[in-house]
Protein backbone atom coordinates (compact mmCIF):
# COMPACT_ATOMS: atom_id res chain seq x y z
CA UNK A 1 0.00 0.00 0.00
CA UNK A 2 1.23 3.48 -0.87
CA UNK A 3 -0.28 6.39 1.06
CA UNK A 4 -0.06 9.78 -0.60
CA UNK A 5 -1.08 13.11 0.87
CA UNK A 6 0.14 16.60 1.65
CA UNK A 7 1.33 18.34 4.78
CA UNK A 8 -1.62 20.69 4.37
CA UNK A 9 -3.89 17.67 4.92
CA UNK A 10 -1.94 15.80 7.57
CA UNK A 11 0.52 16.84 10.23
CA UNK A 12 3.80 15.00 9.95
CA UNK A 13 3.89 14.35 13.70
CA UNK A 14 0.54 12.55 13.46
CA UNK A 15 1.74 10.40 10.57
CA UNK A 16 4.89 9.45 12.48
CA UNK A 17 2.89 8.48 15.55
CA UNK A 18 0.47 6.38 13.49
CA UNK A 19 3.35 4.46 11.93
CA UNK A 20 4.68 3.66 15.39
CA UNK A 21 1.27 2.85 16.89
CA UNK A 22 0.45 0.30 14.20
CA UNK A 23 3.99 -1.08 13.98
CA UNK A 24 4.45 -0.31 10.30
CA UNK A 25 7.44 -1.28 8.20
CA UNK A 26 8.11 0.80 5.12
CA UNK A 27 9.48 3.94 3.54
CA UNK A 28 8.08 7.37 4.43
CA UNK A 29 9.04 10.09 1.97
CA UNK A 30 8.55 13.82 2.51
CA UNK A 31 9.21 16.14 -0.43
CA UNK A 32 9.04 19.88 -0.91
CA UNK A 33 10.22 21.22 -4.24
CA UNK A 34 13.71 19.87 -4.86
CA UNK A 35 14.10 18.76 -1.23
CA UNK A 36 13.39 15.15 -0.37
CA UNK A 37 13.81 13.20 2.85
CA UNK A 38 13.40 9.42 3.13
CA UNK A 39 12.69 7.74 6.47
CA UNK A 40 12.79 3.97 6.90
CA UNK A 41 10.68 2.25 9.55
CA UNK A 42 10.72 -1.27 10.90
CA UNK A 43 7.82 -2.36 13.10
CA UNK A 44 7.06 1.27 13.89
CA UNK A 45 10.61 2.19 14.87
CA UNK A 46 12.56 4.79 12.91
CA UNK A 47 15.64 3.01 11.57
CA UNK A 48 17.42 5.60 9.43
CA UNK A 49 16.94 8.87 7.58
CA UNK A 50 18.30 9.85 4.18
CA UNK A 51 18.07 13.64 3.81
CA UNK A 52 19.23 13.74 0.22
CA UNK A 53 19.01 11.65 -2.90
CA UNK A 54 22.75 11.06 -3.07
CA UNK A 55 23.96 8.86 -0.23
CA UNK A 56 26.43 10.55 2.12
CA UNK A 57 28.85 8.01 3.65
CA UNK A 58 28.99 7.67 7.43
CA UNK A 59 32.67 8.58 7.62
CA UNK A 60 32.12 11.82 5.68
CA UNK A 61 29.27 12.81 8.00
CA UNK A 62 31.35 12.07 11.09
CA UNK A 63 34.26 14.04 9.64
CA UNK A 64 32.11 17.10 9.05
CA UNK A 65 30.64 16.73 12.53
CA UNK A 66 34.12 16.91 14.01
CA UNK A 67 33.64 13.48 15.61
CA UNK A 68 36.79 12.22 13.88
CA UNK A 69 39.76 13.95 12.30
CA UNK A 70 40.89 13.63 8.71
CA UNK A 71 44.17 12.14 9.93
CA UNK A 72 42.36 9.47 11.95
CA UNK A 73 40.05 8.70 9.04
CA UNK A 74 43.04 8.20 6.74
CA UNK A 75 44.47 5.66 9.17
CA UNK A 76 41.17 3.78 9.34
CA UNK A 77 40.73 3.81 5.56
CA UNK A 78 44.29 2.54 5.12
CA UNK A 79 43.60 -0.37 7.46
CA UNK A 80 40.36 -1.13 5.64
CA UNK A 81 42.13 -1.02 2.28
CA UNK A 82 44.54 -3.67 3.58
CA UNK A 83 41.54 -5.75 4.63
CA UNK A 84 40.00 -5.56 1.17
CA UNK A 85 43.32 -5.97 -0.65
CA UNK A 86 43.05 -8.60 -3.35
CA UNK A 87 39.27 -8.31 -3.44
CA UNK A 88 38.58 -5.29 -5.67
CA UNK A 89 34.91 -6.25 -5.94
CA UNK A 90 34.52 -5.34 -2.27
CA UNK A 91 35.60 -1.73 -2.68
CA UNK A 92 32.24 -0.60 -1.31
CA UNK A 93 32.18 -0.16 2.46
CA UNK A 94 28.93 -0.40 4.37
CA UNK A 95 28.17 1.79 7.38
CA UNK A 96 28.43 -1.27 9.59
CA UNK A 97 31.91 -2.06 8.28
CA UNK A 98 33.02 1.53 8.81
CA UNK A 99 31.46 1.54 12.30
CA UNK A 100 33.35 -1.64 13.14
CA UNK A 101 36.62 -0.16 11.92
CA UNK A 102 36.10 3.00 13.98
CA UNK A 103 35.25 1.11 17.17
CA UNK A 104 38.02 -1.46 16.73
CA UNK A 105 40.53 1.37 16.28
CA UNK A 106 39.31 2.97 19.50
CA UNK A 107 38.42 6.25 17.80
CA UNK A 108 34.75 6.02 18.76
CA UNK A 109 32.61 3.88 21.03
CA UNK A 110 29.24 2.37 20.11
CA UNK A 111 27.55 5.01 22.24
CA UNK A 112 29.39 7.87 20.56
CA UNK A 113 28.49 6.59 17.09
CA UNK A 114 24.81 6.26 17.89
CA UNK A 115 24.72 9.60 19.70
CA UNK A 116 26.22 11.38 16.70
CA UNK A 117 23.87 9.76 14.19
CA UNK A 118 20.84 10.25 16.42
CA UNK A 119 21.66 13.92 16.98
CA UNK A 120 21.88 14.39 13.22
CA UNK A 121 18.54 12.69 12.56
CA UNK A 122 16.88 14.54 15.45
CA UNK A 123 17.80 17.89 13.92
CA UNK A 124 16.52 16.80 10.51
CA UNK A 125 13.21 15.74 12.05
CA UNK A 126 13.01 18.99 13.99
CA UNK A 127 13.25 20.94 10.75
CA UNK A 128 10.81 18.70 8.89
CA UNK A 129 8.19 19.39 11.56
CA UNK A 130 8.34 23.08 10.65
CA UNK A 131 7.23 22.39 7.08
CA UNK A 132 3.67 23.50 6.39
CA UNK A 133 3.60 22.32 2.79
CA UNK A 134 4.94 19.37 0.89
CA UNK A 135 4.00 15.89 -0.29
CA UNK A 136 4.05 12.79 1.88
CA UNK A 137 4.00 9.16 0.76
CA UNK A 138 4.39 5.86 2.57
CA UNK A 139 5.29 2.66 0.77
CA UNK A 140 4.46 -0.20 3.11
CA UNK A 141 6.73 -3.24 3.25
CA UNK A 142 9.89 -1.48 2.06
CA UNK A 143 12.69 -2.66 4.34
CA UNK A 144 15.49 -0.40 5.59
CA UNK A 145 18.84 -0.70 3.79
CA UNK A 146 20.73 -3.61 5.31
CA UNK A 147 24.09 -1.86 5.19
CA UNK A 148 23.14 1.21 7.25
CA UNK A 149 23.73 1.79 10.94
CA UNK A 150 20.30 1.10 12.50
CA UNK A 151 18.94 3.53 15.08
CA UNK A 152 15.61 2.01 16.24
CA UNK A 153 14.27 5.34 17.47
CA UNK A 154 10.90 5.59 19.19
CA UNK A 155 8.87 8.44 17.72
CA UNK A 156 6.74 8.71 20.86
CA UNK A 157 9.77 9.29 23.08
CA UNK A 158 11.46 11.51 20.49
CA UNK A 159 8.65 13.96 19.66
CA UNK A 160 8.60 15.80 23.03
CA UNK A 161 12.21 16.85 22.51
CA UNK A 162 11.29 18.18 19.06
CA UNK A 163 8.37 20.30 20.19
CA UNK A 164 10.42 23.28 21.37
CA UNK A 165 9.51 26.41 19.41
CA UNK A 166 11.92 27.25 16.61
CA UNK A 167 12.33 30.72 15.18
CA UNK A 168 11.78 30.67 11.39
CA UNK A 169 14.98 32.64 10.95
CA UNK A 170 16.95 29.85 12.62
CA UNK A 171 15.74 27.19 10.19
CA UNK A 172 18.00 26.65 7.22
CA UNK A 173 17.28 24.30 4.34
CA UNK A 174 20.97 23.40 4.35
CA UNK A 175 20.26 21.38 7.49
CA UNK A 176 18.60 18.78 5.33
CA UNK A 177 21.86 18.19 3.50
CA UNK A 178 24.34 18.54 6.33
CA UNK A 179 23.16 18.63 9.93
CA UNK A 180 26.30 18.20 11.95
CA UNK A 181 26.07 19.03 15.65
CA UNK A 182 28.14 17.74 18.51
CA UNK A 183 26.25 14.81 20.06
CA UNK A 184 24.48 15.74 23.28
CA UNK A 185 21.84 13.04 23.65
CA UNK A 186 22.65 9.87 25.62
CA UNK A 187 22.05 6.95 23.29
CA UNK A 188 22.63 3.23 23.59
CA UNK A 189 22.81 0.73 20.73
CA UNK A 190 19.60 -1.13 19.77
CA UNK A 191 18.46 -3.69 22.33
CA UNK A 192 17.61 -6.18 19.59
CA UNK A 193 20.90 -7.84 18.53
CA UNK A 194 19.45 -8.71 15.11
CA UNK A 195 19.32 -5.01 14.26
CA UNK A 196 23.07 -4.70 14.73
CA UNK A 197 24.36 -7.82 13.00
CA UNK A 198 27.85 -7.92 14.45
CA UNK A 199 29.17 -7.57 17.97
CA UNK A 200 32.39 -5.59 17.63
CA UNK A 201 33.66 -6.94 20.93
CA UNK A 202 33.95 -10.44 19.53
CA UNK A 203 34.38 -10.09 15.77
CA UNK A 204 37.10 -8.56 13.65
CA UNK A 205 36.79 -6.52 10.50
CA UNK A 206 38.19 -9.45 8.55
CA UNK A 207 35.32 -11.65 9.76
CA UNK A 208 32.80 -9.00 8.77
CA UNK A 209 34.26 -8.96 5.29
CA UNK A 210 33.85 -12.74 5.04
CA UNK A 211 30.27 -12.64 6.29
CA UNK A 212 29.19 -9.84 3.96
CA UNK A 213 31.00 -11.07 0.85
Amino acid sequence: MIFVGTLAQFQLSQILQLLERYGKTGLLTVARGQQKVSMYFRQGQLMCIEPQQEYDPLERRLLRAGAISRYDLQDVEFEMSRTFLGNPGRAYRSEIQMALALTESGLMSHEQLYACVRQEDTEILRELLTWSEGEVSFAEGVKPPGDRLPLTLSITSLLPSLSDPISPSSVSTSNLRSVREEPSLPVTPPSNPSLYPYDTSSISLQEVQARTH
